[in-house]
């Protein structure tokens, strides 16, 4: 009877874990600038997320493009100055946009609904391909928060996903904190919390939340390709500036395993290399960062290598120098 007992448990429990396993990772995200108290909610179907923090300019945000039903979403939340309304947030930051693309839109409208004082339009970009844009701005205390739907091909039965994102939305002033809603963590939550620790200095955290989320895109790819790599980069840097050269080794060996041609992989492990003190292999990984330099954006790579901190170890080697030479010839 007992033994009836323990393997009914024991299946109860493993029950329970396939149950849990089955649930769908959450997707309301929570986003806040850091340092300041406020958080905006959004959820943002089934897609994976991504945060970008800028604490100088006291704004954070967040995007998410990878919707089944193709309706991209970004969402701003930022520090004003002034008493933040729906209407005098509209006011401060609309005006702004509108200026670099009035000549390509078209069917504006504005008004106020469901407490978010709103912009659409039409946009017609340089391939005279169209796309409808509805911006909905909120505003509480001196937080103001703009969120931008969008969807090329977009028809009438379209604006149903776009109220529905709308809806999910919420402005919450008092509270603070960074947070799943859920408690299963996904990739883009975990990283997003590696970014907020990253913007704070905090590499040892910062390196246990990419961790975290590198493991499950491992196991389940959620993100693409160039958000991979880019997951990866940033674990590995992370690993480097706490001082564990080995662990940022191995992470970038994986990612060259995956991308060998990836210059910022090859540029982070120059770097490991020279804290490591290993002249040569920098030397050789600079040289190769270089050489596929046009695989990212001339803004990813720094100009002037020699000027990165990284590199003190072995900054008056001759090998280093002369590289740093022959970079600068073929910047010319």
């Amino acid at each position: 009877m007992r033994t009836r007992t323990l393997l009914l448990s024991l299946a109860l429990l493993l029950l329970s874990f396939f149950l849990l396993a089955q649930q769908p990772p959450s997707s309301r995200a929570r986003l806040e600038v850091p340092g300041v108290q406020g958080v905006l909610e959004i959820d943002v179907g089934a897609s994976p997320w991504h945060l970008e923090f800028l604490p100088e300019d006291k704004w954070a945000m967040l995007t998410a493009q990878q919707r089944p039903d193709h309706v991209s979403i970004s969402a701003l939340l930022r520090q004003v100055t002034f008493s933040a309304t729906a209407e005098s947030c509209r006011n401060e930051l609309w005006p702004k946009l509108k200026e670099s693309i009035s000549s390509r839109i078209s069917d504006l409208q504005q008004g106020t609904q469901g407490g978010f004082a709103r912009v659409e339009y039409t946009f017609k970009s340089a391939d005279n391909t169209t796309s409808h844009h509805l911006l909905a701005y909120l505003g509480s205390r001196d937080l103001c928060a703009e969120i931008h739907l969008s969807k090329a091909g977009f028809v009438a039965a379209d604006q149903s996903a776009f109220e529905q994102v709308l809806s999910s939305v919420r402005l919450l002033p008092d509270e603070s904190g960074l947070q799943a809603s859920s408690q299963q963590d996904t990739s883009s939550s975990l990283a997003a919390q590696g970014d907020k620790a990253r913007t704070e200095s905090n590499y040892d955290a910062a390196a246990r939340f990419y961790q975290r989320a590198f493991d499950l895109e491992k196991a389940n790819r959620t993100f693409d390709n160039d958000r991979f790599m880019d997951l990866i980069d940033r674990l590995a840097f992370s690993y480097r500036m706490t001082g564990d050269l080995a662990k940022a080794k191995d992470t970038l060996d994986y990612g060259l395993s995956q991308n060998a041609t990836y210059p910022l992989f090859h540029y982070d492990m120059a770097c490991t290399y020279a804290q490591m003190g290993k002249v040569d292999e920098s030397v050789g990984e600079l040289h190769t960062a270089f050489q596929y330099r046009a695989k990212v954006a001339a803004t990813q790579l720094p100009a002037n290598p020699e000027e990165d901190s990284c590199f003190a170890k072995i900054a008056s080697d001759p090998k280093f120098t002369a590289e740093i030479e022959n970079i600068k010839r073929q910047q010319q």
